[in-house]
C-alpha cells in the first residue's frame, strides 16, 4: 500500500481537465446488445428498461467510474474509453468497453466490446492508439467470487469496432482480487482543525480513511489530482448516512454531520496511477476524537466476536448452536436469503438462543463489480426472507468489495462488517489447522470468521469446541458484533 504523508499544509497538484467532460459521458448514448433498439441513452450515468417480448426482463445499465482519455483515432484530439456495466437480473454483471470520440467537443460513441461477467479491471491505458486492458476473469475452476485468470489484452479502434491484436497471460493474482484494506484513522494535531494527506494510488484501487466526529460538527473534504479523476465518498460507518459519493464526481464536499460516529472517507482512482492530496477539516473540536469503540478494541477487556457465514443449514448450524451454548458464547450469523427460505426453523433456533442475524446476500453473489440494482436485489430479497429479524449488519460474500460496495450498503442502512481472523475453515484444512490459526492469531476485540454452510462443516464444529474451551480458560468472553 502506498505510504501517506501528513503535511498539515495544502498540497499543490496541477490539474488538467480533458476536453470530453465526464458529465457529457454520463448522459451519452451507447451501443449495447441488451438495449431494445441497440442503443441505450444514459441519464446521469444510469438507465433501466424492460425488454420485449414477454416475459419482460428488466435490464439495468450503469456507467462505471473507470475511464481513460487519449487519442483513439489519430486526429491528435483526446477521446475517451469508458466501461458500461449491465445487470440483466442473472448471477453476474456484464462489462462492456466503450470508445467515445471527441468530434468538435461532442461525445460520439464509436465502438462497444463485451469483456465478460464478474471481471476485475486492473489497468486501462492507451499509447499511440494502442489500447491495453489488464483484467481478471473467471477460469474453469475459479470460485464465482474470485476471478484469477489474468490476461493483458491489446486492442486498436478500427472504425466502429475494437480489433484484438494480442493476448498475454499474466501470473495469477491473489484470490479475491482486491483486499479490503483497513482504513487509516485521521487524528488532527493538537489545536488543529484540519489536515492534508498526500499519497499515491493505483488505477481502480481504494484508500480508506476513518474520522470520528460528533453530531452537529461541520466537515469539509477536498481532493486534488493531476487529471481530476481521483474521487471520494463520505459516509457513516454505522450505515444510513451517505453524505457524498463517487457517483457525484464531486471534488469537494462540506456539510453538517448528522450523528456521532466514525465516518469513512474512501478514495478511488478512476483513471491511471496517480498521486493525490486529501484535505479534511472538522469544525467544532480541537482534534479528531477517538471513538467509544465498536467492536471493543480495549485490550484490557478480553472480548472476541464470533461470526458464521453461508448458513443456515439443517445439519451444521444446530451443532454449532450446541457448542456455543456449552460456553455461554454469543455469535452473529451472516445468512443467505435462499438458505433462510429453506430453513426457517433453524433461524428461529438462532434467535431463541440469543444470537443475531446479519445479511450475507441472497445467493452469495460477489459484490465486487455489482451494479446498484443488483446489490439492492441481493440485500433486500434477504431482508424479505428474514421478515424483520435481521440486524443492519452486512458482510459481503467472499469479503469482496469495490468502490461502490460500502456506499450501496450505507444507502440501505447497513454497516459493513468484515473480520480480523480467518481460519479458512471452508477449505476443510483439518481440525488442528483451524484451531491453531485462531488461537495463534486472535487478539482482544477481534472478529473471527467461521462458516456454518457451503459444505461439510464437521471440522468447524469440532475445532470450535476446542477453540472456545481454550479461549474461555484464558478469560475471554464472546459478545455480539451486531445488535
Amino acid at each position: 500500500m502506498p505510504s501517506k504523508t501528513n503535511t498539515g499544509i495544502p498540497v499543490q497538484i496541477s490539474t488538467a481537465v480533458p476536453a470530453l467532460q465526464w458529465e457529457a459521458l454520463k448522459n451519452a448514448a451507447y451501443p449495447n446488445e441488451w438495449a431494445v433498439n441497440g442503443v441505450v441513452q444514459l441519464i446521469n450515468g444510469i438507465y433501466t428498461q424492460k425488454t420485449l417480448p414477454e416475459p419482460a426482463i428488466e435490464v439495468y445499465f450503469q456507467l462505471s467510474h473507470l475511464r481513460a482519455f487519449a487519442d483513439l483515432n489519430d486526429d491528435d484530439i483526446d477521446d475517451a474509453l469508458v466501461v458500461l456495466m449491465v445487470d440483466t437480473g442473472g448471477s453476474g454483471t456484464r462489462y462492456y468497453l466503450n470508445g467515445v470520440l471527441d468530434q468538435n467537443g461532442r461525445s460520439v460513441p464509436a465502438a462497444s466490446l463485451y469483456l465478460g461477467e464478474q471481471i476485475f479491471i486492473r489497468s486501462m491505458t492507451v499509447q499511440e492508439g494502442f489500447i491495453q486492458l489488464v483484467y481478471d476473469s473467471l477460469g474453469e475452476e475459479d470460485y464465482s467470487c474470485c476471478p484469477k485468470d489474468s490476461k493483458q489484452y491489446t486492442y486498436r479502434l478500427e472504425g466502429d469496432q475494437f480489433d484484438l491484436l494480442e493476448v498475454v497471460d499474466l501470473p495469477d493474482p491473489q484470490v479475491g482480487g482486491r483486499p479490503d484494506i483497513p482504513p487509516q484513522r485521521i487524528v488532527f494535531e493538537p489545536e488543529s482543525h484540519s489536515t492534508m494527506l498526500a499519497s499515491e494510488i493505483g488505477f481502480n484501487q481504494i484508500d480508506w480513511y476513518l474520522l470520528y466526529a460528533d453530531a452537529g460538527q461541520r466537515m469539509r473534504v477536498e481532493i486534488q489530482s493531476p487529471q481530476g479523476d481521483v474521487l471520494f465518498s463520505v459516509f457513516g460507518e454505522d450505515g444510513g448516512e451517505v453524505l457524498t459519493s463517487i457517483l457525484s464526481e464531486a471534488q469537494s464536499w462540506e456539510g453538517v454531520l448528522p450523528t456521532a460516529q466514525d465516518y469513512l472517507i474512501s478514495v478511488v482512482a478512476a483513471g491511471a496511477d496517480t498521486d493525490y492530496g486529501l484535505y479534511v477539516a472538522l469544525a467544532g473540536s480541537d482534534s479528531a476524537a477517538l471513538p467509544p469503540g465498536f467492536p471493543l478494541q480495549d485490550e484490557s477487556e478480553k472480548v472476541v466476536y464470533l461470526t458464521f457465514d453461508d448458513g443456515p443449514t439443517a445439519r451444521w448450524t444446530p451443532q454449532i448452536l450446541a457448542v456455543l451454548a456449552r460456553y455461554n458464547a454469543h455469535a452473529a450469523f451472516f445468512v443467505l436469503g435462499e438458505q433462510v427460505e429453506q430453513y426457517p426453523e433453524v433461524i428461529a433456533s438462532i434467535l431463541e438462543a440469543g444470537h443475531t442475524l446479519g445479511n450475507h446476500s441472497f445467493d452469495h453473489q460477489s459484490f465486487d463489480g455489482i451494479t446498484r440494482q443488483g446489490f439492492n436485489r441481493e440485500v433486500r430479497d434477504t431482508e424479505k426472507a428474514l421478515g424483520g429479524t435481521g440486524t443492519q449488519c452486512l458482510r459481503p460474500p467472499y469479503g469482496a468489495v469495490d468502490a461502490y460496495t460500502r456506499i450501496y450498503a450505507a444507502e440501505n442502512g447497513y454497516r459493513t462488517v468484515m473480520w480480523d481472523v480467518d481460519p479458512q475453515d471452508w477449505r476443510r484444512p483439518g481440525v488442528t489447522a483451524i484451531m491453531t490459526r485462531v488461537l495463534t492469531e486472535v487478539q482482544p476485540g477481534d472478529v473471527v470468521l467461521f462458516h456454518d454452510g457451503g459444505g461439510d462443516r464437521s471440522q468447524t464444529v469440532r475445532a470450535l469446541d476446542l477453540i472456545l474451551k481454550e479461549l474461555s480458560s484464558q478469560g475471554y468472553a464472546f459478545a455480539l458484533v451486531c445488535n
